[in-house]
């Protein structure tokens, strides 16, 4: 009397794999939520409150990429216009960066930044560029991972 598989190998490897495509894209969706609200958190500040934005590009450079096994699945960076114009591209810069940060991080990553080489001196004057953005993302995103485990 033996014990018998009642079941195939490749039915329970579709089945293991589309589980796990399930987790991956319901973590995709949560760092999107999460991504959003801490740029529009990081966004929000800096057009509300005490911020000189000259140029735009400190607020262009804002935003964030999820990345899985190296390959960008969602990104947000909004161009903004300041009251100057410039030859620079703030977008672009804060778009690259979180391309060269994802690069070395884990098979998914959420990577929010202000790409401006000037952010942390805004930062260090006691402006508010991404710590309550990131604050915030750290605490939303410890929630909802626990929440699916």
């Amino acid at each position: 009397m033996g014990v018998r598989a009642n079941f195939n190998m490749p039915g329970l490897n579709q089945y293991l794999n589309d589980a796990l495509d399930a987790k991956i894209q319901n973590i995709i969706r949560i760092m999107r939520v999460v991504g959003e609200d801490a740029i529009n958190e990081a966004r929000s500040y800096a057009k509300d409150k005490d911020w000189q934005d000259v140029t735009g590009n400190l607020r262009s450079s804002i935003g964030y990429v999820i990345t899985l096994n190296g390959n960008v699945v969602s990104q947000d960076f909004e161009k903004v216009q300041g009251p100057q114009t410039t030859t620079k591209d703030g977008k672009k810069i804060g778009y690259d960066l979180a391309i060269d940060i994802a690069k070395a991080l884990p098979e998914i990553a959420l990577v929010i930044v202000a790409g401006m080489n000037y952010a942390s001196t805004v930062e260090s004057r006691g402006r508010n560029v991404l710590t309550s953005a990131e604050l915030k993302a750290k605490l939303k995103l410890n929630q909802f991972l626990n929440s699916i485990r």
